[in-house]
């Protein structure tokens, strides 16, 4: 679902904005989780999200 809505609004924004988006995903990802569950994430998972 997150996939489909990350190409149908990619066609909307510019490209740079776009490609911004794209790399914040995977840093954000154990915030959201964070925020959402509740699942504190380990310091390894902080430092991969970084990566």
């Amino acid at each position: 679902m997150g996939l489909l809505l990350m190409t149908i609004g990619a066609r909307m924004i510019s490209a740079t904005n776009s490609a911004l988006i794209g790399s914040l995903e995977n840093t954000l990802a154990a915030v959201w989780v964070w925020l959402a569950f509740s699942e504190v994430p380990t310091f390894a998972a902080w430092i991969g999200a970084a990566s």
